[in-house]
């Protein structure tokens, strides 16, 4: 599988609301990184997948989302 493979899949596992799917498809050490104003909660740094764990729950508690289309 390709990297634009893996990539593609993990924006379908998100459009899907399956973050388990998306999370399976990082390395262990993955790093994510947001950018932008210190007001965005999610801005930051997430190191590993527990890390990246902790994005996507701040992601459910602070915005809300309308279907990819």
């Amino acid at each position: 599988m390709t990297n634009t493979e893996i990539v593609k899949g993990m924006y379908d596992a998100f459009g899907r609301g399956d973050i388990a799917a998306l999370l399976n498809s990082l390395s262990d050490n993955a790093d994510w990184v947001v950018h932008g104003p210190e007001v965005i909660p999610t801005v930051g740094q997430y190191k590993g997948v527990m890390e990246i764990v902790t994005f996507f729950q701040k992601v459910d508690e602070t915005m809300d989302f309308d279907p990819f289309v």
